[in-house]
């Protein structure tokens, strides 16, 4: 699902931090299923960051659900929603810098559809500087896409890398 109106480059630059925080820890699912889904977790929230790090388009929006929503509470754009809207965003992010180097760390959360992962990203920006950023987000996955996103990212950095605008 998409909101209809283009997601301007803000917002567009604010997913490359791939971090995400807002959903709460609940009780893990009963069912013999949870820790197959577990796994599908992490190797998902596995596959976007390599997705981020080899700049590939294809494979960062294989991981998204055609309805997610990501959040940015403190850093432009806020929300976006629908894959197509978080696809084009790190779009543009791809095409302002060079090669994308992060470190990342995932964590299981009680219930098995749910990661915090914290990272860290270095990108030269094509215009000159470099993109260097810091977060940490909670995604909510079933099975191999995620759903929903909320991250939390350095939004000083972002701004000095890519101003108000």
């Amino acid at each position: 699902m998409t909101t209809g109106r283009r997601v301007p480059r803000r917002a567009a630059l604010a997913l490359s931090g791939g971090a995400v925080l807002g959903a709460a820890m609940a009780p893990a699912s009963a069912g013999a299923d949870a820790g197959g889904q577990r796994r599908r977790s992490i190797a998902t929230a596995e596959a976007l960051y390599r997705a981020l790090t080899a700049k590939d388009l294809d494979a960062f929006a294989a991981v998204w659900a055609p309805d997610a929503i990501s959040r940015m509470p403190v850093t432009p754009p806020g929300e976006i929603h629908g894959r197509d809207g978080i696809v084009e965003g790190i779009g543009f992010f791809f095409m302002v810098v060079g090669e994308v180097r992060m470190t990342w760390q995932i964590r299981p959360l009680l219930n098995p559809h749910e990661v915090v992962s914290t990272w860290t990203m270095e990108a030269p920006l094509l215009a000159g500087g470099v993109y260097r950023n810091r977060g940490a987000q909670i995604m909510r996955i079933h099975g191999d896409q995620i759903v929903d996103n909320t991250e939390f990212l350095d939004t000083a950095a972002f701004l000095k890398a890519f101003g108000q605008h």
